[in-house]
């Protein structure tokens, strides 16, 4: 039974707990390390504590306590197999075991070499010998089936090789360590440097000591921890296991004393600091405890401590019942009684009140069944939780700070016990690592374990890890060797810990991925904040939550700038007004502010204003390079598009600014969403926003290139630059952008032959330049030119420039465009909008990429080419008010037209041709053209959506195909003079196949025939827009009366009638209707009751 006990048992998670979820070890090695110890003597921590919570995790030790024979388990046999280091326990009782003996021969275990024994309270020399313990408990006798003496020979022959591997290898001995701490990790001792004569003072020097040290403030903390304990009972043990728990967990500073000498009844004076200078004491409570005066004097030190400084003591009642402390019974009545006879009752009388009041703290009792691991880790979470962790440093009198951790305390729900990450974004300098500092300080102890890591951006993973680990152990020198094995122990070490782990300036996914994989990396309760200036990294990781922090308001800003410059939260009175504008100038971003008045505090006025001049041009270096960081992290497309909107694009619509940087091959789709991701620029109402910081050090970047010669430079957008180069002729094949754009009209003169030099020049933008020289030639590699009002008659074009993209010259003075016009095969936009003088478009035919043609109000446009209407990408096509067009192309065949607006082409009488279906063009405005008739092939126009045909005089006939119009919902034909009837949708003559396919207008909302002549209205009997229609105007027309089933339209609410002049009868109207005007309506005879609608509608006017 109990040999099936031990196998059923051998691999249970019970047995496991180095790790959560202790699952089955991996094939072939499924623990690294296996301690071999006798059950009975396994509630021995030196075995229970040190591998379990380092950085060996995956150990197998076998805790069932039963022998269960002579033989040993399959699966305990299987375990040592696949163990990969063996650490044998020798203790003093071991070879009584018959169970730590050889197993059976048919099972017997292979034996590794590089096993590594320890003894605990043995000496080598004795094991080798068989001397002592060894030698004492004779084999036979241990066992129920007494082994032959060739068995008995060759256990002793493997105990004695195990032995040589201690003394030859790698065994330890801890009657020779003493469970001294490694030297990384070592206790400070205060008192190395006190004589031990210093020791042994008087009695009496104990208050005189106290009296004389002045009480420590909260920053003259020395150590966190203090731990009070009687050194025979425990320093070898308890004590030693419990301080080594504290220092894995983070607590590096406990101060114990390693002396072990009591030296008389006195405390040294160095012992009484300690005391006083600690945030925290740790009272052992140990059944010799108070057999010591020491430790008596000690914890009498302590409690004075706790009342005039506030420190926090924790008892701990270490196999000592706390009602024997607290009634002083048992042994320390005992003690206490021989202290007596020493020391006189009145000594023995503070004792006992010291420990009658530290038994009625809330303390730690470990009892008789539980795990003395369990109970330490029990003591280190509460010490965890009283120091609040190291607080991260913050500076004082944060400003704005209220809005952050309302917000951030609730993204973090701190309440639910789930593993949540939050990722906190924004541009450099916004102040992503102080808020984040602040909201970590204000719950770190609510964690067992708190992580810092910053600047992540500038080490490599394996340095991450090895700094991640190291904050979990105590700052162990830890070399990984490579990343995946820093992800297991990352992994196996936090998942059962309760952790608030803060991973500061991420700047890659691999970054978060080998330090915070998972949710299931963490255990319950844990929360990982991470802060990063590219948001994109926070989606692509998962996290719950993203934080993305804003610039100050302008009162904080003020505030935060007053503080720093003047070092009251409002500025002098005659600083006032420039503070104004230094703050204006940060625009809200922290780190200019600070920055900046740190730089202005204490200088005069004529320096501040001097500052602020040189701001204009040049930005302040410190917050450049903050800056820079992210322009950095750029690809070579996503810099260009960068240093374009930083230099040129700033504020303008979205759409434009793609089109601009699409016509340079610069990817502006995803290019601009990463700039967005990682804070650079924002879109705001359709525009492209870039917070005025970052667009100086975009500038900034491009003034660096050559400071002193703006013909050196990529870009020119300041005037006096651009201006400087054009007049003097020194620009260079570096320059690829030029923007000129001046406050008011203003001549320009530069030579023809000015931009020969600029070969790589892809753009040139100018506002209000007036050119009146030669024409221009400009390179031929440019892509976009705008230019408005440019004042020439003729284009600045040559017959080799084929790389334009766009041709942006509104309102200039061009009257003609020639032949050379058609071999511009790339142009993609053309705007002459408002060119007065422009009589015709030429022949289009090779422009196959276009996409945008304006020539709105071109009010001497007479003729556009025929093939224009061949052109298979055309989108937009504006001819608003071109009032002299009278020759348009017969048909239009682009299956991507979107826009058509003929409005206003008055002397215009064709509509053309639609040759395919369109779903793109949603309005179609024809108001005050000459048209006549429209083409069946309007019904091509499937999407569209509102109609407009107002004034046009000419208009006699609409095409039944209007029918197949089926997202229509507004169709105004007022104004049209001449058109007498509307189709049906059901008359003769009607094509069947638009009736069998489509419902009549079941979209519209809208319909306008004003002064129209329509003699009869019954196709309103045929639409399907009852429940749709909201508006009906008939005013003005000829029909005499309203078809039945107006009732139907319940959604009606205003119905016109206006001047309806041979209208004679209405025989129902809807229910819903609220606005009813029929003035003039003269032959009216035959009208339904209004009573109801003139009871619930009284603006209802007959």
């Amino acid at each position: 039974m109990k040999r099936r006990e031990r196998e059923r048992s051998a691999f249970s998670p019970e047995l496991c707990r180095s790790a959560k979820p202790r699952a089955e070890p991996p094939p072939e090695q499924n623990a690294p390390v296996l301690d071999d110890v006798i059950p009975s003597e396994k509630e021995q921590p030196a075995v229970d504590c040190r591998l379990r919570y380092d950085v060996v995790l995956n150990t197998f030790i076998d805790e069932s306590g039963l022998e269960g024979g002579d033989w040993i388990a399959p699966s305990l046999l299987e375990a040592i197999e696949r163990s990969m280091i063996t650490n044998v326990v020798l203790l003093s009782m071991r070879a009584g075991s018959a169970y730590a003996g050889k197993p059976p021969p048919e099972q017997s275990a292979p034996v590794l070499d590089d096993n590594v024994s320890s003894e605990e309270e043995q000496p080598a020399a004795e094991s080798t010998s068989r001397r002592g313990a060894f030698d004492r408990i004779p084999f036979p006798r241990c066992m129920r089936h007494p082994k032959p003496p060739p068995e008995q020979r060759r256990e002793r022959e493997e105990l004695a090789y195990l032995m040589s591997l201690a003394l030859m290898k790698d065994g330890m001995s801890m009657s020779k360590m003493r469970a001294e701490p490694p030297p990384e990790q070592s206790a400070p001792v205060l008192d190395d440097d006190v004589a031990p004569s210093e020791k042994e003072q008087p009695a009496a020097a104990f208050d005189h000591i106290a009296s004389e040290t002045p009480p420590p403030t909260r920053t003259d903390r020395r150590f966190d921890v203090f731990l009070s304990f009687r050194g025979e009972d425990t320093r070898s043990s308890f004590t030693n296991h419990l301080n080594d728990a504290l220092h894995r967990a983070g607590v590096r500073n406990t101060f114990i004393d390693e002396s072990g000498l009591e030296g008389g009844d006195e405390i040294a004076p160095s012992l009484l600091e300690a005391i006083e200078r600690s945030m925290i004491t740790i009272v052992v409570l140990s059944p010799n405890y108070a057999s010591s005066s020491w430790c008596l004097d000690e914890l009498i030190k302590i409690l004075e401590c706790r009342e005039s400084l506030g420190q926090t003591v924790l008892p701990v009642f270490y196999k000592v019942d706390p009602s024997d402390v607290r009634r002083q019974s048992g042994k320390y009545g005992e003690a206490l009684a021989v202290h007596e006879h020493k020391s006189g009752r009145e000594k023995v009388k503070r004792w006992t009140e010291a420990l009658t009041k530290v038994a009625s703290l809330s303390g730690y009792h470990l009892l008789a069944n539980q795990r003395e691991t369990d109970f330490i880790q029990t003591i280190v979470k509460r010490v965890m939780r009283e120091l609040n962790r190291k607080p991260l440093h913050v500076p004082d009198n944060l400003i704005g700070m209220e809005h952050h951790n309302r917000v951030l305390y609730s993204l973090l729900d701190i309440e639910s016990d789930d593993v949540r990450m939050l990722g906190i974004c924004g541009m450099g300098g916004i102040g992503k690592t102080t808020i984040t500092k602040a909201i970590c300080n204000a719950i770190s102890d609510r964690f067992e374990q708190n992580i810092f890591l910053a600047k992540v951006r500038e080490c490599d993973l394996l340095q991450l890890q090895e700094k991640l680990l190291s904050q979990m152990m105590a700052d162990v020198d830890l070399k990984l060797g490579n990343v995946d094995r820093g992800i297991n122990l990352i992994k196996n070490s936090l998942c059962n810990r309760k952790t608030l782990i803060m991973i500061d300036d991420v700047n890659r996914l691999d970054q978060l991925e080998t330090l915070a994989g998972g949710r299931d990396w963490f255990g319950h309760g844990s929360r990982v904040i991470i802060t990063t200036r590219d948001e994109h990294l926070l989606v692509a990781h998962g996290v719950d939550e993203i934080y993305r922090v804003q610039p100050l308001v302008d009162h904080d800003a003020r505030q935060l700038f007053s503080l720093t410059a003047f070092g009251t939260i409002t500025p002098e009175a005659k600083y006032e007004q420039l503070s104004y504008k230094v703050v204006d100038y940060t625009k809200g971003l922290p780190l200019a502010i600070k920055v900046l008045g740190s730089f202005l505090r204490g200088r005069s006025l004529s320096e501040w204003r001097c500052a602020l001049e040189k701001l204009k041009r040049v930005p302040n270096g410190e917050i450049f390079s903050v800056l820079k960081i992210s322009f950095d992290s750029l690809d070579d497309y996503e810099r260009a598009i960068f240093l374009d909107i930083a230099c040129f694009f700033e504020g303008e619509h979205v759409d434009h600014v793609k089109e601009i940087l699409q016509c340079c091959k610069l990817y502006p789709e995803i290019g601009l969403q990463v700039l967005a991701e990682k804070s650079l620029v924002t879109f705001e109402d359709n525009k492209v926003k870039m917070h005025g910081m970052i667009e100086d050090m975009g500038k900034e970047i491009v003034r660096q290139e050559a400071p002193q010669e703006p013909g050196e430079r990529s870009r020119l957008w300041f005037h006096e630059d651009v201006l400087h180069v054009l007049t003097e002729d020194t620009g260079t094949n570096k320059i690829e952008g030029i923007k000129l754009d001046l406050v008011a009209p203003e001549e320009v003169n530069f030579s023809s032959g000015v931009f020969t030099n600029m070969k790589r020049l892809r753009l040139f933008i100018a506002h209000n330049a007036y050119h009146s020289g030669d024409s221009i030639c400009f390179p031929r590699g440019l892509r976009w030119l705008e230019w408005p009002e440019y004042s020439s008659s003729s284009l600045p074009l040559n017959s080799g420039w084929k790389e334009l993209v766009a041709l942006y010259m509104p309102k200039s003075g061009i009257n003609i465009l020639g032949e050379e016009f058609r071999l511009f095969r790339n142009l993609r936009f053309i705007n002459f909008n408002g060119c007065k003088l422009l009589t015709s478009i030429p022949d289009l035919s090779s422009m196959h990429s276009l996409e945008h043609l304006d020539l709105g109000e071109c009010k001497s446009l007479q003729e556009v080419h025929q093939s224009l209407g061949h052109l298979p990408k055309v989108s937009h096509l504006n001819f608003l008010n071109c009032c002299s067009l009278r020759e348009f192309p017969s048909s239009l065949k682009s299956k991507f037209l979107q826009s058509l607006i003929l409005k206003g082409c008055s002397k215009l009488s064709k509509f053309p041709d639609i040759l395919e279906e369109v779903g793109g063009v949603k309005e179609l405005s024809l108001d005050e053209t000459a048209i006549d008739e429209l083409p069946p092939s309007l019904g091509n126009l499937i999407g569209l959506q509102e109609l407009y045909l107002r004034n046009c005089k000419r208009l006699k006939n609409i095409p039944s195909s209007i029918y197949k119009l089926k997202q229509l919902e507004r169709v105004v034909f007022c104004g049209c003079s001449e058109l007498e009837k509307f189709p049906g949708y059901q008359e003769e003559g009607i094509d069947s196949s638009v009736i069998s396919r489509v419902s009549a207008f079941p979209n519209l909302i809208f319909l306008d025939f004003q002064s129209c002549s329509l003699s009869e209205v019954n196709f309103l009997e045929d639409l399907h827009c009852q429940s749709t229609l909201i508006y009906l105007n008939l005013s003005g027309n000829k029909f005499t009366s309203l078809p039945a089933g107006m009732s139907k339209f319940t959604k009606l609410q205003q119905l016109s009638l206006t001047s309806c002049k041979d209208l004679q009868e209405i025989i129902e109207l809807p229910k819903n209707i609220t606005h009813l005007f029929a003035e003039g309506c003269e032959s009216l005879c035959i009208f339904p009751s209004l009573s109801s609608i003139l009871e619930f509608h009284p603006d209802v006017s007959p």
